[in-house]
């Protein structure tokens, strides 16, 4: 899910995730907020105490469509959990070798600094089978489901647990 520097500066906002989360009795674990690279990385020393207050929270941080572009110095300060390849470069592996090696080296950023590294915009099972080959660690994108709001999510855990 998506969140960006005006949720971030919303007083109520990790309250009202806090709140969700017990209403719903998800596992905070599971619920992940992706930060666009540029905000994350230009805000990130005025939103560090609301990050960090999400993570005690037990939610998962990930920077979405990292390239790397904006500083890698300033990944040490977040409290990341995850990096998320964009789906441009995503889209490129199969047809340029460049695009390979930035996927590549974006998981050993990712692993140098203990994060998951997933893709996004996986479409294809030739992409899904290189990034096997790289060691990633998520992958999200049509191929392995259609995007859906957060009520059809919602319906879609209920259903899965009223199957365990």
């Amino acid at each position: 899910m998506k969140i960006s520097s005006q949720h971030l500066n919303e007083p109520d906002f990790i309250r009202q995730v806090d709140a969700a989360l017990i209403e719903s009795g998800i596992e905070a674990s599971s619920l992940n907020f992706d930060i666009e690279e540029q905000d994350a990385l230009s805000e990130i020393e005025s939103h560090q105490n609301r990050l960090w207050l999400l993570r005690s929270l037990g939610v998962q941080l990930s920077i979405a469509n990292f390239t790397g572009g904006q500083g890698l110095q300033r990944l040490i300060t977040p409290p990341l959990s995850r990096l998320k390849i964009g789906p441009s470069l995503v889209a490129a592996l199969n047809e340029r070798t460049d695009a390979r090696a930035v996927c590549q080296a974006i998981i050993g950023i990712g692993n140098a600094f203990g994060l998951d590294v997933a893709a996004v915009g996986v479409e294809h099972a030739e992409q899904l089978d290189v990034l096997r080959t790289m060691g990633f660690h998520g992958a999200q994108g049509a191929l392995l489901g259609e995007a859906m709001s957060a009520t059809d999510f919602g319906h879609l855990v209920e259903k899965t647990a009223s199957r365990l």
